[in-house]
């Protein structure tokens, strides 16, 4: 166990690694009703840790205390589409936080993973819980944006190969690591509805509407929606291939899973009689 507010925990775990590998992360600010702590800066907060603590405040923490204790080599866990500039916080303190890192650790190796999918994703399984829970499933601005999911265990043997990088070939390399297809939000969400035969009402909401609707529902201690998520789901996370010195799957030999080789092995359990109604997978 450790806490990012106590060094000497973090220390003990790291002790006897060669390398530090940071997956810390959080999709939304848990907020509540009345402050419930102070802040480093000894203000007090509605917020139990925010995307610039956990994003670019903990890689930092994690990269200091790795040098101070030897430790040569360092993978930062990012995301596609990280931008500065973007109008999502989630977004924003990631490209943040891979700027801090690599200033306070100039050899970190970045990996960018695409939004993933599978067993336990908030991707295909919100569509579908969405569709069992609520009077309808909105789709936001016609789900126009771009995203190119990726497998979580494609990007767990990476992360692996990467381990195994004893020599430093890839120190200070930025892997983009996304499936071998892109989809509108759109089209993701029909095609989970294929594999789960679910008929839900979409509703197509503007940005505008939307928004509201986040900053509301944003205030529930486990939200369905956010204003910084509807902000993430509206921007396009795919692979640039313009940019240059970028590294991929096929750096470390390693071909992206399809989405329709996976989706129906944990969707089945929303159809009507769950995997009970049929053996032979999705077609």
């Amino acid at each position: 166990p450790y806490h990012m507010n106590d060094s000497d925990s973090i220390k003990e775990v790291m002790e006897g690694t060669s390398v530090c590998v940071n997956m810390i992360g959080k999709y939304y600010e848990t907020r509540h009703a009345v402050p419930v702590r102070a802040n480093e800066k000894g203000t007090k907060s509605f917020v139990n840790s925010t995307f610039e603590e956990i994003h670019i405040d903990a890689p930092v923490k994690l990269a200091k205390i790795a040098k101070e204790m030897g430790i040569k080599r360092m993978i930062h866990v990012s995301a596609l589409g990280a931008d500065k500039e973007s109008p999502s916080s989630w977004l924003r303190t990631k490209a943040l936080g891979e700027e801090a890192v690599k200033a306070e650790f100039p050899d970190v190796v970045i990996v960018r993973p695409g939004p993933l999918f599978g067993p336990e994703d908030r991707l295909l399984n919100n569509f579908a819980m969405n569709a069992d829970r609520l009077p309808f499933v909105p789709l936001i601005e016609g789900g126009k944006a771009l995203i190119q999911p990726t497998y979580v265990s494609d990007v767990a043997d990476a992360i692996t190969a990467l381990l195994e990088d004893t020599e430093g070939e890839y120190n200070g390399k930025i892997f983009e690591l996304a499936g071998n297809a892109d989809f509108t939000w759109e089209e993701l969400m029909q095609f989970t509805y294929d594999v789960t035969y679910q008929k839900p009402r979409v509703l197509p909401v503007s940005k505008e509407i939307a928004l509201v609707m986040g900053e509301a529902l944003g205030l529930l201690p486990k939200p369905i929606f956010t204003k910084d998520e509807i902000l993430l789901n509206l921007s396009d996370r795919v692979l640039d291939a313009d940019k240059p010195g970028l590294l991929h799957y096929e750096d470390l030999d390693i071909t992206p899973t399809k989405i329709e080789d996976v989706a129906f092995r944990y969707l089945h359990r929303f159809r009507a009689g769950g995997h009970f109604i049929t053996y032979e997978g999705y077609h």
